[in-house]
């Protein structure tokens, strides 16, 4: 496991923006209208594990109805791989989270059933096939990710429990998020924290 001293030393390619809030409605929207039960359970986890949990690709495909527990109001993902981490789902997808869950049981959320799951493109490629009107926003994963990235930069969490619920090792890595946020943190200050935390 690379230690946060590690990181690549030139800039990450720049994320997507975030999907503003009628952008996320018109998602949800466009995958609850998927008639196939299966391809709308499919479509609406993409849409409230990437905007909700800001979950990678292969982790969304991974992910199991008993990863995800509920307290009360309070719902979390337990993320295994390479950056395993509990993340809480943001409060406009709790309770949507746990009732894919509970309908899922210990079978997979994204695809149930046999699958590749190791191919690359398996969920952009089955987000591509989604039933929706031209003009509606493209489902991404990479844009949901974002915009869970880019509300916890916006709302101010602190940078030390964004890194651990987001699985990114540097807070220089978040300097691509912060680019379409107002009032995030400056690339430099991002650099000054990782170096404080490699002071420690």
């Amino acid at each position: 496991m690379a230690s946060r001293g590690s990181g690549t030393p030139f800039a990450g390619a720049r994320p997507p923006p975030p999907y503003s809030p009628a952008e996320r409605a018109e998602l949800a929207a466009v995958a609850a209208a998927q008639r196939d039960p299966a391809k709308r359970a499919s479509a609406l986890a993409v849409v409230v594990f990437g905007i909700g949990a800001g979950l990678r690709p292969a982790e969304l495909v991974a992910l199991r109805g008993t990863d995800v527990s509920r307290r009360g109001r309070r719902v979390t993902v337990r993320v295994g791989g390479p950056a395993a981490r509990v993340v809480p789902v943001t409060a406009d997808y709790a309770a949507r989270a746990a009732g894919l869950a509970r309908g899922a049981g210990n079978a997979h959320l994204f695809r149930p059933g046999p699958a590749d799951r190791g191919y690359k493109n398996f969920a952009t490629k089955s987000a591509r096939t989604l039933a929706a009107d031209p003009a509606a926003p493209r489902l991404r994963l990479g844009r949901c990710r974002s915009s869970f990235i880019c509300d916890h930069l916006a709302a101010g969490t602190p940078l030390g429990e964004l890194l651990a619920i987001t699985g990114i090792c540097q807070a220089e890595s978040l300097a691509r998020y912060a680019r379409h946020v107002g009032g995030a943190p400056a690339k430099a200050a991002l650099r000054a924290w990782d170096r404080r935390q490699q002071a420690r």
